[in-house]
């Protein structure tokens, strides 16, 4: 508690560092298993394929350091992912592997710089796809 003798025209200024994290899903949520989200202080972060982006359906992300980047007074986060080739089929389920040979073997990806917009801002630079909840590469 700021305890003085306040005077018109005084100010406070609060100065909260925030930091960016990774963040899980709770146990019980199947349908997040293996995925995680971005944060900033109250801030929750996504992916999103404007343009010429990769679609977030594509990536996979490799939880490491996220690096702040501030755009337009808007602070943006980059990390690591994987772009993994949009598959032959349309069908969204592949045959498995032989077990026995390494023929037909997923694809592993290449490593790509995936920017992370705040959820808020996602769709301001046209129509896009987006994700805040991304899988984690294995």
């Amino acid at each position: 508690m700021a305890d003085r003798d306040w005077r018109p025209g005084d100010v406070v200024r609060l100065d909260l560092p925030v930091r960016p994290r990774w963040t899980g899903p709770g146990r019980g949520i199947d349908a997040l298993r293996g995925c995680a989200a971005v944060e900033r202080g109250p801030i929750v972060y996504c992916a999103e394929s404007p343009g010429d982006e990769p679609p977030p359906a594509e990536v996979e992300v490799l939880p490491g350091p996220l690096t702040e980047l501030e755009a337009d007074g808007v602070v943006e986060l980059e990390t690591e992912a994987l772009l993994h080739s949009p598959g032959q089929d349309a069908w969204p389920y592949a045959a498995m592997p032989a077990l026995s040979g390494l023929s037909g073997l997923p694809d592993h990806g290449r490593k790509i710089t995936l920017r992370l917009v705040p959820y808020h801002r996602w769709g301001n630079r046209g129509p896009a796809t987006m994700r805040v909840w991304l899988p984690v590469a294995e």
